[in-house]
């Protein structure tokens, strides 16, 4: 593992450090790859680690093993000068993120992010959580990193299934460019008391995103055609500095052709991602055009028993949303063959994998949206795409939903 250059992390937390002792928390898919390196990078210094493992699967997400976590943290006599790594995908980083969020009322938390998923997305913006009995994340904070690093040779070691779980979500940021890039304008062209740090990101990020588009790369990219080949990856040495407290990264880029797209995928929704919770980072307005494909995604997540991924289950999510726009006469036909042939260039989005003979299995997709975090008495914000690769937030009666829905599923 000697071309993974985390040595600088290694630096740096040591420099952010009060405290000597560090939690490391990962996956089995994460130690057999990586673990010993980290662990011996951190032998030299000063600062002392301890490590928890878990099976890499949602159900990592419980209170059962936020008590082992904080167990650890307990008898270890971590105090709050010390720190959580969270070094895996998206689950390692939501149970980290909220054991750190409530130990001591707060210590602090690293994300090195190994999924393509977590790199685009869910480790920025603070958001934790466990599932219950009831639902996923129902149990969670907002609880930002100190700071996060992108290493793309962590990529290396993800299987088809879990690339292209990541791609979910790449593929939901292409269909909220365009409203994004409105917001944040409405925001920097209303905003005359930014600082100059705010200022210069703001700029530079539109300028960014005025000149790219993710729906015409996607577009363009067949996964089922172009074969990918991790092995003849290489990687230059990061490229950017650590901005400590600020959820910066640090972004290794994959030096080779085929994964040109994967390089420019991650920066533009890196981007994106940091620019909405700059503007909402409590999921109170703009932020929730996020949960596109969510409100479906989580239900199919729930009702499979987390047997399926949470991009495939967000794939379909969308799809479904979109029909959901089409009944209601918002999302147009266009808009919806245009996602599916983008999903399909990724191999997801395809339902043959619902039961939808069985009546059960339905009633269970559209029961479990009783469980969503974005209901508001009898009302739900559903997002909803229309034209031009934008997106709305639609405020509907959860009762309406289910009957279009149940309508879909028949």
């Amino acid at each position: 593992m000697k071309d993974i250059k985390l040595e600088f992390l290694i630096s740096e937390i040591k420099k952010s450090q009060q405290g000597n002792k560090l939690l490391i928390v990962t996956d089995r898919n994460v130690e057999k790859f990586y673990i010993r390196h980290i662990e011996n990078l951190f032998k030299n210094s000063k600062i002392e680690t301890q490590s928890i493992i878990f099976e890499p699967e949602e159900e990592l997400k419980s209170w059962q093993n936020v008590m082992k976590i904080l167990s650890i943290l307990e008898n270890k006599n971590f105090s709050k000068a010390d720190g959580i790594v969270a070094f895996g995908g998206g689950t390692i980083g939501d149970i980290s993120g909220f054991v750190a969020s409530i130990y001591m009322r707060g210590i602090k938390l690293y994300h090195i992010p190994t999924t393509l998923l977590a790199m685009v997305d869910s480790s920025i913006g603070g958001k934790t959580g466990i599932n219950t009995l009831k639902g996923k994340n129902q149990i969670g904070s907002f609880y930002s990193a100190y700071f996060r690093v992108l290493e793309t040779e962590f990529l290396k070691t993800l299987d088809e299934r879990e690339f292209r779980s990541g791609m979910a979500e790449v593929i939901k940021y292409a269909f909220l460019q365009s409203t994004i890039i409105k917001e944040v304008e409405q925001y920097f062209n209303g905003n005359k008391f930014l600082g100059k740090n705010d200022f210069n990101f703001f700029k530079e990020s539109l300028d960014f995103l005025k000149n790219i588009n993710l729906v015409d790369i996607l577009e363009s990219f067949n996964f089922n055609e172009d074969e990918i080949c991790f092995d003849d990856i290489k990687f230059n040495a990061p490229s950017e500095e650590i901005s400590l407290n600020s959820e910066a990264f640090l972004f290794n880029e994959i030096n080779n052709s085929t994964f040109t797209i994967i390089n420019k995928c991650i920066e533009v929704c890196s981007i994106m991602k940091r620019l909405v919770v700059k503007l909402d980072n409590k999921d109170d307005g703009i932020r929730k055009i996020l949960n596109f494909g969510h409100t479906i995604g989580h239900s199919l997540e729930k009702s499979f028993d987390y047997k399926i991924t949470h991009g495939e289950a967000v794939a379909m999510g969308m799809k479904v949303e979109t029909l959901i726009g089409m009944r209601m006469k918002i999302s147009s036909k266009e808009t919806f063959i245009k996602l599916s042939q983008i999903l399909q260039n990724f191999k997801l989005g395809n339902e043959s994998f619902l039961n939808l003979e069985n009546e059960e299995f339905k009633n269970k997709i559209i029961n479990n949206i009783n469980s969503d975090k974005k209901i508001n008495g009898q009302d739900i914000d559903l997002i909803i795409p229309v034209k031009n690769n934008k997106v709305i937030i639609k405020c509907i009666e959860i009762k309406e939903v289910k009957e279009i829905l149940m309508e879909i599923l028949n």
